[in-house]
């Protein structure tokens, strides 16, 4: 199984933020790197060292942290990525709609008798 995990770190003196992109896949743990062809390259690690690792993926400012992320959000939604969890309620929203309407359905056949 392959995942693919982000790690951050703040950096308070700094006011910054370490961003850490980790690969675990086929029982080992890279952490990415952006290389000098500016795509990220991945590199084992210990896995224990992940949070320690002083060779962060990026360094970021907070501000630029936080519209980062909304910036990320927008476009994963734009490519209809979504968070497991929020797919698993919109499905139980569908079924329950659909149980209610089954249920309306028997109750006008139920009192028109």
């Amino acid at each position: 199984m392959i995942e693919f995990e982000v790690y951050t770190q703040e950096v308070f003196e700094r006011n910054a933020i370490k961003i850490y992109f980790v690969l675990r896949q086929y029982g080992k743990t890279l952490l990415g790197n952006i290389g000098k062809s500016g795509r990220i390259e991945f590199s084992e690690i210990n896995p224990e060292e992940v949070a320690y690792e002083d060779n962060p993926t990026i360094i970021m400012e907070l501000d630029y942290f936080k519209l980062f992320g909304k910036a990320i959000i927008k476009a994963l939604e734009k490519n209809d990525i979504k968070p497991e969890e929020e797919s698993f309620i919109k499905g139980r929203l569908v079924a329950t709609e659909k149980h209610l309407e089954d249920l309306r359905q028997l109750l006008k056949l139920g009192g028109k008798s």
